[in-house]
């Protein structure tokens, strides 16, 4: 099995939410109906590839801080696909995702490295990919407007 770097999940807080410099995200999903019920963020940061979660479940108000910040994301950086269900992944522009589809994640290369990116739930990863693969991109404009609740 090939082996990828490592990927640091770390437990977020609302002073780490706004640190985020979104110049380093790579992927964002916020949950719509069914898959993930929060948030995820994963950032490329000097190499390393981190992992932010959130869940309405646990902390409703860092959730929901999560949303708003994501009306920071340079809607032109990102393309969304649709994952099913109301969920539609970010993806940055100039990462490109190979899909593992017998194993349900994607990797990329940066710089050398190559790393492995999860989706919230195999739905989301296959209808995803099957998208990107379709070249059939959502508006991001309007991923955002969904986020509000």
């Amino acid at each position: 099995m090939k082996k990828y770097k490592e990927i640091k999940s770390e437990k977020i807080t609302e002073n780490d939410l706004r640190s985020i410099d979104f110049s380093n995200v790579i992927y964002v999903e916020a949950g719509g109906r069914m898959g993930i019920s929060g948030t995820m963020i994963y950032e490329l940061k000097d190499g390393r590839l981190t992992l932010y979660r959130t869940s309405p479940f646990v902390n409703e108000r860092l959730d929901d801080t999560a949303r708003k910040l994501f009306k920071k994301i340079r809607t032109s950086d990102f393309s969304s696909y649709y994952g099913g269900f109301g969920n539609y992944p970010l993806v940055r522009n100039d990462i490109a995702l190979t899909p593992a589809k017998e194993d349900c994640f994607w990797t990329f290369d940066f710089n050398g490295d190559q790393y492995r990116l999860d989706a919230s739930v195999k739905g989301v990863f296959m209808n995803a990919t099957e998208a990107m693969q379709s070249n059939r991109k959502e508006d991001v404009k309007v991923w955002l407007k969904t986020l509000s609740r």
